[in-house]
């Protein structure tokens, strides 16, 4: 039997862009417009090739790394197609299907808020309706207006 190693390789890049989020009460900071410096961390996975010793080219991360930082620097977050709430969780999953479409071994996406100590990483996982529903956290509104309120600026 012949065994193979599996290595991941990662390209970094930044943008900077600003966001909202409406479902905060007034007057609560990440209610209103605000921006962060963000950095994005896309790895792929798979077996070196033999001949190169590489899992890929670096070259081809930076290029879709690149296309990727162009639809997200100095952007409005709330106006990207399809990315929903401008949260990092769904920034991670973003990403992650754009660099899908050049990529098809990407492994993972980590986008970091690195000013606020935040980050959040998304491995390409998908729960189906029923079973997400049960694996979500209960989140009601209401009950949480007065912790939201606390809650750190994003």
């Amino acid at each position: 039997m012949t065994s193979a190693c599996i290595v991941e390789a990662s390209m970094e890049f930044t943008f900077d862009a600003a966001h909202q989020f409406m479902h905060f009460q007034q007057g609560h900071p990440n209610r209103r417009l605000h921006g962060h410096s963000f950095r994005a961390q896309i790895t792929i996975a798979g077996v070196p090739d033999p001949l190169t010793g590489f899992v890929c080219e670096f070259s081809e991360l930076d290029k879709v790394a690149g296309k990727i930082r162009d639809q997200l620097d100095h952007q409005y977050l709330n106006e990207i197609d399809s990315l929903g709430a401008p949260s990092l969780e769904n920034l991670a999953i973003w990403i992650w299907r754009q660099a899908k479409l050049d990529l098809p071994d990407v492994q993972k996406v980590t986008v970091f808020r690195d000013s606020c100590r935040q980050s959040c990483t998304y491995a390409g996982a998908v729960l189906e309706t029923s079973t997400a529903a049960s694996h979500a956290p209960a989140f009601n509104a209401a009950k949480s207006r007065k912790k939201m309120s606390s809650v750190p600026a994003e």
